[in-house]
């Protein structure tokens, strides 16, 4: 499918280029929908690899928490700044897990992504990292909490937000901010691209796959100060 749709994608930029209005705007019109149908074919790809075969798909390194999460901030903060958004983390100034820099990054872009999106203006959107206490088998966990200020979940969406093309409420459909590399998932934190590509519906499932690869958790609830919508990680610390 990934072939074809790019022949198609090449076509439709060089006529582009070649027509002139009134039918230049319908190969405009085109052209975003040939890459939406390229993202979607890539994430669901990705999706299934990491189902398949999750821990060998990961590329392990030390991370310093913090700085990955300011350096997606960054990333999206040409969204955040003409809605007055803002972020405020709270937790340790460093703290070192071993996890997959690229995977780990593409989890926080979606989160944070979803919050810009759901968020009112001159909203505040939480960052907060907390260090769990030991388990029974002494093993440690770190969480981490996105809270954003929107409206939160429906309560009727809470059980499936993490499933495959899953929409929910359409008050909280919208255009997607962030589109993957069309010929591939972002490989590193520079490949992002920010464009008004509608999203696949497949971000979140997406990340839930990339924590259960790392041996964590994820969940969706709405945080009882904010109201608004609260994804919370867990993932091993040593």
């Amino acid at each position: 499918l990934r072939t074809p749709l790019t022949s198609i994608r090449l076509v439709a930029e060089t006529l582009q280029s070649r027509l002139e209005p009134p039918l230049s705007r319908l190969v405009d019109r085109l052209v975003p929908e040939i890459n939406r149908l390229i993202n979607l074919v890539q994430d669901w790809l990705e999706l299934s690899q990491l189902e398949i075969d999750p821990s060998k798909k990961l590329n392990r390194k030390p991370l310093e928490l913090r700085s990955l999460i300011q350096s997606v901030w960054q990333t999206l903060e040409p969204l955040a700044r003409p809605q007055q958004l803002t972020l405020e983390y709270s937790g340790p100034d460093s703290l070192w897990i071993e996890a997959d820099e690229s995977r780990l990054y593409r989890v926080f872009l979606n989160l944070l992504d979803n919050s810009i999106k759901y968020s009112p203006p001159q909203g505040i959107i939480h960052a907060e990292v907390n260090l769990l206490p030991p388990r029974d088998d002494l093993s440690r966990q770190v969480q981490v909490s996105i809270i954003d200020s929107g409206s939160g979940f429906p309560e009727s969406d809470l059980p499936h937000v993490f499933e495959r093309l899953y929409r929910g409420d359409p008050s909280r459909t919208r255009q997607s901010s962030v589109a993957p590399n069309p010929l591939g998932v972002p490989k590193a934190k520079d490949q992002v691209s920010i464009s008004s590509t509608t999203g696949t519906g497949l971000g979140l499932a997406i990340a839930r796959q990339i924590i259960l690869a790392h041996g964590g958790a994820i969940t969706a609830s709405n945080c009882p100060k904010t109201g608004g919508a609260l994804l919370k990680i867990e993932l091993p610390y040593c």
